[in-house]
């Protein structure tokens, strides 16, 4: 078998492909909107080789733990620590206090390889938050590791159960998908492993067959099934799941006819190999280069000149990094690295006393901040879902998520729309549209079960929700309802469906499109505070999130559609004529708190001009 056993070109080519994926999606090439699944093509890889390397020894019980682990700290902790060692000198240098204490939990957790939990329990791995988050890419870095420790043990106790394993993850993936758990947490992952381990023993086994007389068709199937995936594929659909077994299914077969197959030139070349030497660092570069390179110039998209900087920065870097640095800590025949991996390790320790220190000082300034604030705004509580109790005044129930209640407090601070109206409140994201008309799958329905005895996930979160709506006297006796959400393009073929379902003869119906989305008010005021409000304000017009406008128009031919009243909320906040966003008040007051919700103060100014907008003529 001394052709597996030899450095495969074939598969080092197949991860120049996936790193140039990862990158293109990064800095935004909209053919590449799929180039996520870069990380998916790794974790099949992965699989193979570390399988490929370890499950002979085991099976011959010739496998050392000591040199397995070694092997794997030489590989990975060089580059990795002096990824985070640079990334935090940057970030204590430009980064404001918010951003550098959410920065410094990062690198906190970023040392224990468990920041793919920490980023679990953020708002996922598509979103504007991301700018502030300079190894989010490093997320699966900390699964592979996570893989990389367990499965020894996993293959030693439980090698005749690891299909089942395999199985089981991968149905996990797909009854979970688009949950931020199972994009970033090794259970729903592990089956991309599994399929690179798979590919191995079905290889190994086939070692005495290996002529296989459609390894051409399956190799360019493999190679159609990535370059699809990577142009297909985009943050709107369910992932990992079924989709994820496009880019891994395709990998695999990639690596089983490589050896076997005349067209592996199309992977097995100088252009891709070169990227695929510096897969490691480019992939661990590109990301902090990208975020540093945002914040400082204040972007939100790049445009073409930004894409060029950046691909070249990174791709040198990577070089130098991979060729002068990080080889002559695993490799063979090469010089002895500048650094010993003892004094590594050393660098380490001393880095991760550093990081503790401003951990645990901003996780106390930061609870001295909420116990101030807490205590500088408590008010009377505004009492949201009370049933309707006055008949001579009409009622108006607004259903929506976090963007709803901004709304209602917005109304609720007007005095004519207190005294001359009943506003209510019901929690209902659109996510949960489809849970409302019951239109769920086996498979969801399975979900909802499943969440249900667990008391997990959106599924259950949308049964609570769900639920108490209808249960509610206050859909029944409305006038007019109000749908204000943070909508996105995955529910847009539910709104209309739900929309009618809410209407009857005797109410009407309002839909609101979404908030214009910024970059953090806070942060971008903070970096301008020399500038005027109505300088900063046309600031803002231009760094929001331009997608969102494009969504808007949707949900306006939504509105036409189906005959539903629309009101405009995005145009009473940016005016398209002056450029201009009304995010600072004259007085400097901040009216969003983060990207896209209401201060306590942008309740009141908007309160006031959806009273001059004249809304309350619609109810």
């Amino acid at each position: 078998m001394n052709h597996i056993k030899n450095f495969n070109s074939t598969i080092n080519g197949t991860r120049g492909i996936a790193v140039l994926s990862v990158l293109l999606f990064h800095i935004e090439v909209s053919l590449f909107k799929g180039g996520f699944i870069g990380v998916d093509i790794f974790f099949v890889i992965s699989g193979y080789l570390i399988s490929r390397s370890i499950i002979p020894h085991i099976e011959n019980n010739k496998f050392s733990f000591r040199k397995y682990f070694e092997r794997r700290c030489k590989r990975i902790l060089p580059s990795y620590l002096l990824i985070l060692i640079i990334s935090f000198i940057i970030i204590s240098s430009i980064f404001i206090n918010t951003h550098y204490n959410y920065s410094v939990k990062e690198i906190f957790h970023a040392l224990f390889f468990i920041q793919n939990f920490y980023y679990w329990d953020q708002a996922g791995y598509f979103g504007l938050e991301n700018l502030y988050k300079p190894l989010l890419n490093t997320w699966s870095l900390a699964i592979e590791i996570q893989f990389y420790f367990f499965f020894p043990f996993l293959f030693i106790l439980l090698r005749k159960k690891i299909i089942f394993l395999i199985t089981l993850s991968l149905f996990l993936s797909i009854i979970y998908m688009d949950r931020n758990f199972s994009y970033f947490l090794i259970p729903t992952r592990f089956f991309e492993f599994g399929i690179g381990i798979l590919f191995f023993l079905i290889q190994r086994a086939r070692e005495n067959h290996y002529k296989y007389y459609f390894s051409n068709f399956f190799f360019i199937l493999g190679v159609f099934f990535i370059i699809f995936s990577a142009i297909y594929l985009d943050g709107e659909k369910s992932f990992p799941g079924f989709y994820a077994l496009l880019p891994c299914l395709g990998t695999g077969l990639i690596i089983y006819n490589s050896k076997l197959t005349k067209l592996n030139y199309l992977l097995n070349n100088k252009f891709f190999n070169f990227f695929g030497d510096i897969s490691y660092s480019l992939y661990l570069i590109h990301w902090p280069l990208i975020i540093f390179y945002k914040y400082f110039f204040i972007k939100i998209n790049l445009n073409f000149f930004d894409q060029i900087l950046i691909i070249t920065l990174s791709t040198f870097f990577s070089f130098i990094v991979t060729f002068y640095f990080e080889v002559n800590f695993y490799k063979k025949n090469t010089p002895n690295p500048i650094i010993s991996f003892k004094n590594l390790l050393f660098s380490y320790f001393l880095l991760f006393l550093l990081v503790s220190v401003s951990f645990f000082t901003a996780s106390e300034d930061r609870q001295n901040n909420k116990d101030s604030t807490i205590k500088n705004k408590i008010t009377k509580p505004l009492i949201t879902n009370e049933s309707f109790t006055n008949d001579s005044m009409k009622k108006v129930l607004i259903i929506g998520n976090s963007h709803g209640l901004d709304l209602y407090k917005s109304l609720n601070t007007n005095t004519f729309l207190i005294e001359n109206y009943q506003i209510r409140y019901q929690n209902l994201g659109d996510q949960c549209y489809k849970k409302y008309l019951q239109d769920n799958s086996y498979l969801e329905e399975f979900e909802i079960y499943i969440s249900s005895l667990l008391n997990f996930g959106d599924m259950q979160l949308c049964n609570y929700y769900v639920s108490r709506l209808r249960n509610s006297s206050l859909l029944d006796n409305a006038d007019t309802i109000i749908i204000s959400n943070r909508f996105r393009r995955s529910s847009q073929k539910y709104i209309l469906p739900f929309l009618n379902k809410l209407k009857t003869k005797q109410n009407k119906i309002i839909l609101m499109n979404n908030n214009p989305r910024f970059i953090d008010p806070p942060t971008l005021t903070e970096l301008h505070k020399e500038l005027s409000s109505e300088e900063i304000n046309k600031k803002f017009y231009l760094y929001q999130d331009k997608s969102i406008i494009e969504l808007n128009k949707s949900l306006k031919k939504i509105s036409t559609l189906g005959n539903i009243i629309f009101f405009d909320k995005y145009s009473l906040i940016c005016n398209n004529n002056f450029f201009s966003c009304d995010v600072l008040s004259d007085n400097h007051d901040l009216l969003f708190v983060d990207k896209d919700h209401f201060s306590k103060e942008g309740h009141i100014f908007f309160g006031k001009k959806f009273f001059i907008a004249e809304l309350h003529n619609l109810f």
